[in-house]
């Protein structure tokens, strides 16, 4: 085994998958603005399937978990009455 290029060891209970991905330098730099206090930054590979064209489209997504993330909703009237 010492000539192979990969060595695999163990198992996986799901099918493999692999993407390869790229950076420009502009983006590393704005990555670094999710960057945890540890100095991480945590990705996510989000792939969405269409199977009538039997094609999928990747992006990343990018968070930082120990920022809360909330968003409010808050009425557009002003007036306090409902719109119905």
């Amino acid at each position: 085994m010492a000539d192979k290029k990969n060595i695999y060891i163990g198992f996986a209970e799901t099918p493999r998958i692999q993407q390869n991905v790229s950076f420009k330098l502009e983006q590393l730099d704005e990555l670094k603005k999710y960057a945890t206090n540890a100095g991480n930054i945590n990705l996510t590979v989000v792939t969405i399937y269409n199977r009538e064209d039997r094609s999928a489209k990747s992006f990343i997504s990018v968070y930082n978990p120990h920022e809360q993330q909330t968003q409010s909703f808050a009425p557009k009237s002003t007036g306090g009455d409902l719109p119905f």
